[in-house]
C-alpha cells in the first residue's frame, strides 16, 4: 500500500501547476489553503486512478514575510521503532534509538468490573517483570546490544 501512495504522490505532483488560492493562517499553527472560487464538493485536482490524492507528511516552514513553504518528510528504509516484547494480550514494548515505549491497550469494556480488569492489570505486572529482567541483564552483561540480536 505504501508503494501505491508513493506512486500516486508522484502522479499527482508530476506536473507543475498553479492555482490561485486563499490562504488562512490560524493561531493554532494550521494553514488552510483553498482554491479561489472553491465550493464544497468541487473537484479541482484529479489523479490518473481517480482516487483521492494521498496525504503527504512533512513540515511547514513559515517565514516572517508570511510566505509558507511545505517540505515533505524524507522516507527512509529504517523503521521508527523495533518491537522487542509482546505479552500476547495487552502489553507491547517497542524500542527507538533513544527510548522504550510501553503500550498497554485494552477496550473500555475491560473496566466494567474487577474481574474483566484482571488480565489488563496482569500486563502491568508483565511490564514490571520485563523492566526487572532488563535491569538484571544490564547488570550482568554491562550492555544489552548483543542480547537484542537474539530477541
Amino acid at each position: 500500500m505504501e508503494k501505491n501512495k508513493e506512486l500516486q504522490t508522484k502522479l499527482v505532483f508530476a506536473d507543475v501547476f498553479k492555482i490561485k488560492t486563499n490562504t488562512e493562517f490560524n493561531t493554532d499553527g494550521t494553514l488552510t489553503v483553498t482554491p479561489i472560487g472553491w465550493k464544497e464538493g468541487d473537484v479541482k485536482l484529479s489523479t490518473p486512478t481517480g482516487r483521492k490524492p494521498p496525504k503527504i507528511y512533512g513540515k511547514m516552514e513559515y517565514l516572517l514575510s508570511g510566505k509558507a513553504v511545505f517540505c515533505p518528510s524524507v522516507k527512509t528504509e529504517q523503521p521508527r521503532y523495533t518491537d522487542i516484547y509482546n505479552d500476547g494480550a495487552y502489553l507491547k514494548v517497542k524500542e527507538t534509538s533513544r527510548d522504550y515505549i510501553f503500550k498497554i491497550q485494552a477496550s473500555k469494556g475491560h473496566f466494567n468490573s474487577k474481574e474483566f480488569a484482571k488480565p489488563v492489570l496482569g500486563s502491568f505486572k508483565n511490564a514490571k517483570d520485563w523492566i526487572d529482567n532488563e535491569i538484571k541483564l544490564r547488570e550482568n552483561h554491562g550492555s544489552k546490544s548483543h542480547l537484542l540480536q537474539g530477541r
